[in-house]
């Protein structure tokens, strides 16, 4: 374990650790010892979120989630890579659902831990798949939280003070760059839907980060599936665009907004949008930003 806690600490040594502690032992034919040592780091994060309130438990949960946070987070590729990769992310995501009965900060690192693997595209395939499903599943819950936020330190670039803001910070870095395989899973989530509404409440209601809405919106077929399927709640999305295009003064918003209404019209969805009761506004913040955004000008 002291190699281990010495490795994590200097990322610049990890991969040789990796490399040396993954191979099975030869004698008996034992399993490597990173294996095991994964094993019990997850078994501690496995454990019954009551029992969190007694300190010691909390400790070990926090020292858990760093490590494997650790792990993934310098060497996303490399653990996917391994046959048991499958378990580290098991272990996050229990990180990731109980983090915020120990600390905001355990929450937080698997969170960071979990987005790194998910949009790091060298990745194995099926344990980014894995990966996505379990932080967009961790999402969802945070966002449907309605604990009032406090001051909080900074943790991974992330000082939201309650669950249901942060989330809105992860989802945008989620969302930042995305790539066909998050594009689908995302898409075909079961929590898509419910997803969306809670997202857009957080965001307009509750001051979250309006990123994590436009850069959702802006994913391919994503915005005129909600068109077909869910249209009080597309129209309450796009509501919000318009009003966030006439009073947010963000060119990055504004940016992010008219990408998120082109993903709409490309779909052949202009009708419904001219239609619309926000369309007004719409047309005017679009021909206002077309002065100094090529991209409203297409819109």
């Amino acid at each position: 374990w002291d190699d281990l806690f010495q490795a994590l600490t200097r990322p610049d040594e990890l991969k040789a650790y990796l490399t040396q502690n993954a191979q099975p032992c030869e004698e008996g034919g034992r399993q490597c010892m990173l294996r095991t040592q994964v094993e019990l780091l997850v078994g501690t994060l496995q454990v019954d979120v009551a029992l969190l309130k007694v300190t010691e438990v909390a400790e070990s949960f926090d020292t858990a989630t760093f490590c494997l946070g650790q792990l993934v987070s310098h060497e996303p590729q490399l653990i996917s890579e391994l046959p048991f990769a499958h378990m580290v992310v098991e272990g996050l995501s229990c990180a990731l659902s109980k983090g915020w009965h120990v600390h905001h900060g355990v929450a937080k690192f698997a969170a960071n831990a979990l987005t790194i693997l998910c949009i790091c595209e060298p990745a194995a395939p099926a344990i980014r798949q894995f990966a996505i499903e379990e932080m967009i599943q961790g999402l969802a819950v945070w966002l449907c939280t309605t604990d009032e936020p406090l001051e909080l330190d900074e943790v991974c670039g992330c000082n939201c003070g309650c669950a249901a803001l942060s989330a809105t910070c992860w989802l945008e870095r989620l969302l930042g760059k995305t790539d066909l395989l998050l594009e689908e899973k995302l898409r075909s989530h079961p929590k898509l839907l419910p997803l969306c509404a809670d997202l857009l409440n957080v965001v307009s209601r509750r001051d979250g980060n309006p990123f994590a809405l436009t850069r959702l919106l802006c994913v391919p077929n994503l915005f005129s599936g909600l068109v077909d399927s869910r249209p009080s709640l597309a129209s309450d999305a796009l509501c919000f665009l318009a009003f966030g295009l006439m009073q947010f003064d963000n060119p990055m918003f504004t940016e992010d907004a008219v990408q998120a209404v082109l993903a709409l019209l490309r779909k052949g969805a202009a009708p419904s949008v001219l239609e619309h009761k926000a369309s007004l506004p719409l047309l005017e913040a679009l021909s206002t930003a077309s002065c100094y955004l090529p991209s409203a000008m297409s819109a």
